[in-house]
């Protein structure tokens, strides 16, 4: 790690998937030694683990970073993880909600190939995101309708999903 190798954030992507569980919490450990973009990699690949102390290390190291990383690391737990993991990242995501990781679940349930069940489980959700803002908010059916909508509503807020027109 401390030479700075390239391969490093693919050597502890294969780590997390050892069958020790000390290699595995060291992996995400080590993650925090690498660049910003390499440790994203290797978070996201830990925020779907089987392993419950792996993917609570991964949300306490996950916290101070940028949104944009964040949302790319929660990105991986609700494509991969299964539905304890996508619910344990959603009630993380919950402390600190933003407009960026509402536009990465969105992204996450209309992308191509997503099974129906875990595509109702992130309109749910969604739709539960938008009604602390304020305003009148629709019922959706479906992913892509409330993409549609929100194409045309993003610009009335702000990066907490706070309403900002003045007659919502």
């Amino acid at each position: 790690m401390a030479l700075g190798h390239e391969q490093n954030s693919y050597l502890l992507i294969e780590a997390l998937r050892d069958p020790d569980s000390g290699v595995r919490l060291f992996a995400v450990e080590s993650a925090s030694a690498l660049s910003l973009s390499e440790a994203t990699s290797v978070l996201s690949s830990a925020a779907s683990s089987p392993d419950p102390v792996v993917r609570e290390m991964t949300w306490s190291l996950s916290a101070p970073y940028p949104v944009e990383s964040r949302a790319t690391i929660f990105s991986g737990a609700l494509r991969e993880g299964d539905d304890s993991i996508l619910s344990e990242a959603f009630a993380e995501m919950r402390v600190r909600p933003e407009k960026a990781l509402f536009e990465m679940m969105l992204t996450e349930a209309i992308r191509p190939g997503i099974e129906t069940p875990r595509q109702a489980v992130l309109l749910k959700e969604l739709q539960e995101w938008l009604v602390p803002g304020g305003g009148t908010i629709p019922t959706f059916q479906s992913p892509g309708e409330m993409a549609d909508w929100w194409r045309s509503n993003l610009v009335h807020y702000d990066e907490f999903l706070l309403r900002t027109d003045p007659n919502p």
